[in-house]
């Protein structure tokens, strides 16, 4: 059986038409230039949602580039920065 490749593109697509069919803050919804997409196992959503509702408060003390930094590295992903942020 050929291995799946991920479709980003995809992904994307899938993620802004669902977005677009919740509440009207959403319906303007649009990616930045740069982004990441990491999946999450059925057994985080619940750590991811509560990261999620407090991000406000997590980002006074680690801004969001250099966290995007550690979980790149964590996981082995090499970051272009050049390409990286808008």
């Amino acid at each position: 059986m050929p291995k799946k490749t991920p479709n980003p593109s995809r992904s994307l697509w899938a993620t802004s038409t669902w977005l677009k069919t919740q509440d009207e803050p959403s319906q303007t919804f649009f990616w930045q230039t740069g982004y990441g997409m990491f999946s999450v196992s059925e057994s985080k959503v619940p750590d991811v949602t509560a990261y999620i509702q407090n991000q406000a408060e997590h980002h006074q003390r680690l801004d969001f580039k250099s966290e995007f930094r550690l979980l790149c590295q964590r996981h082995g992903i090499e970051l272009d920065e050049q390409h990286a942020w808008d």
